[in-house]
């Protein structure tokens, strides 16, 4: 009986000894993750703090970076998940082109060479998801443009229009903010020394420059898309200055009906349009946000100017002293001299 007494009490100890090393485990745990999230938090501010010291067309170029990188992202996603089965498609589809030119039978066949010919003049090497055309799907899943010129076919790249769409649409539009204020702290600053203009003169006509500025980089960036427009890639339709001013406008909008189109793998004309776009988005969200708080602004100022009125007209207001509050006046009296004054 001893030896069991023994035993249970050992086995005791080594409980509560794996209980103590298990919580001392735990503390050190939550310990070490507080101390991690401190020093994330840390490097953030740090690097936040830093990033306003720059200068502001740094900063700008800086955040058009950081949406070539998101869209750069998104383009090794869809390579590497839809260009081997559109490859296989087309070596299947060039095969039956082959066998119809030597064997050329009847309608159907001629709808097959019509079809491939298409396909193969339209898109360098032969495949609408090539690197650059899917960086190019990529910025028009979170730009919300979706041309429709493209579509994934594979179960991975219809789950990464999800995995990848939601937070790249989150970050392009805090990027855009960003992007925005910076936009009109560039245009202020180069009204002010172009113009000679003073701070009340640019707050009274803000609107109007600013949108002076849009109208004249939509119309410039619309010549450059005329000029540069070729039939390669997803180009479509673009014939003059009136398609280019057109296809602009369905752009910015985010509308992207895809039937008037520029090339979408033109190395220089591409990230121009998608930068035009998150500059754009950028300045509509802080004019709106300037909008709503100048209307905030203007009802609190009312408010507040009617809350001292209602004030003065109170402290204006002169009430009568009621004879039944003196304390050393009998019940009957107060009650008689109140009769009186009424």
């Amino acid at each position: 009986m001893g030896l069991a007494f023994a035993i249970d009490r050992k086995s005791n100890s080594s409980d509560s000894l794996e209980k103590a090393v298990g919580s001392r485990n735990a503390r050190a745990s939550s310990l070490s993750f507080a101390h991690g999230r401190k020093s994330i938090i840390a490097t953030a501010n740090n690097v936040n703090s830093r990033f306003k010291g720059l200068n502001s067309i740094l900063k700008l170029f800086i955040l058009y970076i950081c949406l070539g990188l998101l869209a750069s992202v998104g383009g090794i996603i869809f390579y590497l998940s839809e260009y081997d089965k559109e490859q296989a498609y087309l070596l299947e589809l060039e095969k039956k082109w082959n066998n119809i030119e030597i064997n050329f039978k009847n309608q159907t066949d001629l709808e097959y060479i019509i079809k491939y010919g298409k396909y193969k003049s339209k898109y360098h090497d032969s495949n609408k998801w090539e690197y650059r055309y899917s960086a190019f799907f990529a910025s028009t899943i979170f730009t919300t443009c979706g041309f429709g010129l493209q579509a994934p076919i594979t179960s991975l790249g219809r789950a990464m229009t999800f995995i990848y769409g939601l937070p790249a649409i989150i970050l392009y539009g805090v990027i855009s903010r960003k992007i925005g204020m910076l936009c009109f702290i560039l245009i202020e600053k180069t009204t002010k020394c172009i113009c000679k203009l003073s701070d009340e003169s640019y707050k009274k006509h803000k609107i109007k420059i600013i949108m002076l500025f849009v109208l004249f980089f939509y119309i410039c960036l619309s010549i450059l898309i005329d000029q540069t427009a070729t039939n390669d890639g997803f180009g479509n339709g673009m014939h003059d200055i009136r398609d280019a001013l057109y296809f602009m406008w369905t752009t910015t909008a985010t509308i992207g009906y895809g039937d008037v189109m520029m090339s979408g793998g033109h190395p220089l004309v591409s990230p121009i349009v998608g930068l035009w776009l998150a500059s754009t988005l950028g300045m509509a969200i802080c004019l709106l946000d300037s909008l709503i708080s100048q209307r905030r602004n203007k009802i609190a100022n009312k408010a507040e100017l009617n809350l001292k009125s209602f004030q003065k007209e109170f402290e204006s207001m002169q009430i009568p002293d009621s004879p039944v509050s003196d304390p050393d006046l009998p019940v009957d009296q107060a009650i008689e001299d109140s009769n009186e004054i009424s």
